[in-house]
């Protein structure tokens, strides 16, 4: 497994690489990388790009989900996002 990007949109989109997803099938995935990630021995790492003007509540709450997953490795960019 290698590093994944998720992406919030200042629309609120939320994006699990090039995908867009829905907050269910974000929890599914991240569930299911966390698992490869386990198996394979790595260490899990996310990125999270935000756009300035993502709805704060949502960057908030994908944190907390990634927290629940017990993945430390996040490093956060908040800038202008083109999706």
């Amino acid at each position: 497994a290698e590093n994944i990007t998720i992406t919030i949109s200042k629309q609120g989109g939320l994006y699990w690489e090039d995908s867009m997803v829905s907050f269910d099938r974000f929890l599914l995935e991240l569930i299911k990388y966390d698992a490869i990630c386990r198996q394979e021995g790595l260490q899990a790492r996310i990125l999270l790009n935000a756009d300035n003007k993502a709805p704060y509540g949502q960057v908030e709450t994908i944190l907390d989900e990634i927290r629940k997953a017990a993945i430390s490795k996040v490093t956060i960019e908040t800038r202008v996002v083109s999706a």
